[in-house]
């Protein structure tokens, strides 16, 4: 199996904020107002609306929907570390020949992208899932119709996929559905005599070949986007994951 290894870094997108202050309320019915400023899986480090001072409480101590607001700000903060690498993948290969006054020599591969979707936090992510584009380009090297090489799309597919659940500082990978990549070669002679009786034999060349060239992403949260990263040729030229 080849790859080909391409890091690109998603971006996170606006809107994307920590929680504004909020009332927290202890199991013995004491408050406290203020900002969360940081937590882990056992304390939520609080800045006091009253006097500025920041203060840690054991999150035992909270009522059980606090404890869920606080796993929620956990939440929020933990999307803000997220990155991206794609890696594009090869699966197959097949290569065909044929001979006459015409030889021509195709290739058909599939090729897919490998997304790693990395989480730089401390609080597992869940309830992830990632909307991609990819795009297939094909570069005409006809020689003699062309001053250089013309490029077009050749074709392009859109999904969806599920992210698994991302543990602390850990990383998954999915992967987009295998797209068509194709090649051609062909060499056609002719021959002709001329007045003087000359044998003369005219070759003419013609290649083709096509790449992987284009990735779209989005990273979605319920149907929001958090983050969203593009690479290569631009997949919007028709549909891109996100745009809605």
């Amino acid at each position: 199996m080849n790859k080909l290894i391409l890091s690109v870094t998603g971006w996170l997108l606006p809107g994307v904020v920590i929680l504004p202050a909020r009332t927290l309320t202890s199991t013995d019915g004491r408050t406290l107002e203020g900002e969360i400023r940081a937590a882990n899986e056992k304390e939520v480090t609080i800045k006091r609306t009253v006097d500025g001072r920041e203060v840690k409480v054991s999150l035992q101590l909270l009522i059980p929907a606090h404890q869920q607001e606080v796993a929620a700000w956990l939440q929020v903060k933990s999307l803000t570390k997220l990155t991206f690498t794609a890696t594009k993948d090869k699966e197959t290969s097949n290569t065909r020949s044929t001979g006459g006054s015409t030889a021509v020599n195709s290739k058909d591969q599939t090729w897919s992208w490998v997304i790693t979707v990395k989480n730089g936090s401390a609080f597992p992510v869940k309830g992830l899932s990632l909307e991609w584009a990819q795009v297939v380009e094909r570069t005409d090297r006809n020689q003699g119709a062309y001053a250089g090489p013309s490029k077009t799309i050749a074709r392009r597919s859109i999904g969806t996929v599920p992210v698994p659940d991302i543990p602390a500082f850990g990383s998954v990978k999915v992967k987009t559905e295998p797209i068509v990549v194709q090649s051609m070669k062909s060499l056609s002679y002719s021959s002709s005599t001329t007045a003087s009786g000359d044998r003369v034999t005219e070759v003419t060349s013609y290649k083709w070949d096509e790449a992987l060239s284009g990735l779209g992403i989005s990273l979605l949260k319920g149907t929001e986007p958090v983050v969203r990263l593009k690479t290569g040729t631009d997949p919007r030229a028709t549909n891109i994951p996100g745009r809605r």
